[in-house]
């Protein structure tokens, strides 16, 4: 069994960095040392002037790869190669999560800004080799970061995945937000204190049938490019913003609860019991 609503999921996705390892691993410290260290060579600028540009074109463009081709045409298979590769050595095998993915019924996936071979380096560093049927890269998006609607109209088209049967673990709550639009259950990662809902009340838990999904890659592409108009995809990063159904600060837990009969049923965020289920 699995617990409500979860248990119409067919297939779960996973963002990689910072999701299926905790940020206090500092890998992705690494990474973002390597892209200040490329841009300021490549581009000729100060460190100072390097972390700029990198955070800012995280913040606008949903990865510093994408702002770099878009504004100074970088190659990016140069990019991906030199700033992935990094040191492994931090990560330790995660058997409790191996062991929660295992349970889940149906196909798992991961969904990851980071490049192909990096992300296969990563998830054997944590044990994860051949937990998931397919990690899709951003080489798999034509380098098209999420939070972009074309990112994930060619992602799911590829993968063929239901939106309305699918559940979404990510880090950045920018990330669920065309999914959320498009009938994803998302769920942001994020250990530690309950952080806070940025609307004064909760989502209405969603009720009702749903409408069918899109019978083709054009209907999907059209409902993507809908979800994208109506979902925000820059809340702030320390809030929960309303596309966030649930938050899990213990992703290993809050997916073996689901699995559990004797454990109670997942809280939606901002409602009574208020994400009880991995804090105790």
């Amino acid at each position: 069994m699995i617990h409500p609503p979860f248990d119409g999921v067919e297939t779960w996705i996973f963002d990689l960095d910072n999701t299926l390892y905790p940020p206090h691993e500092r890998l992705f410290s690494q990474i973002e040392a390597r892209i200040s260290a490329y841009v300021q060579r490549e581009l000729g600028v100060d460190e100072d002037e390097a972390h700029r540009l990198r955070r800012a074109y995280w913040h606008d463009h949903g990865t510093t790869l994408a702002g770099l081709m878009l504004n100074h045409g970088i190659d990016p298979e140069p990019f991906l190669e030199e700033v992935h590769d990094i040191d492994f050595s931090r990560l330790d095998p995660d058997p409790l999560l191996r062991k929660a993915i295992d349970r889940l019924p149906g196909r798992k996936i991961v969904y990851t800004n980071g490049a192909r071979r990096y992300a296969g380096r990563a998830l054997s560093a944590l044990g994860l080799g051949g937990a998931f049927e397919r990690t899709w890269s951003i080489e798999d998006a034509f380098y098209e970061p999420k939070p972009r609607a074309s990112a994930f109209q060619r992602i799911f088209g590829k993968d063929g995945l239901d939106p309305r049967h699918a559940a979404f673990f990510e880090d950045d709550p920018r990330n669920l937000a065309v999914p959320a639009a498009l009938g994803v259950i998302g769920v942001l990662v994020r250990p530690g204190a309950a952080p806070k809902r940025t609307a004064a009340e909760a989502p209405e838990p969603a009720g009702g049938p749903l409408p069918a999904p899109p019978e083709t890659a054009a209907a999907l592409a059209e409902e993507v490019a809908q979800a994208a108009r109506r979902a925000p995809i820059r809340p702030p990063a320390e809030e929960v913003p309303d596309h966030v159904a649930f938050v899990a600060r213990d992703l290993p837990r809050f997916l073996a609860d689901l699995t559990d009969p004797a454990a109670p049923a997942p809280t939606r965020f901002g409602q009574e019991g208020l994400l009880e289920d991995q804090a105790s």
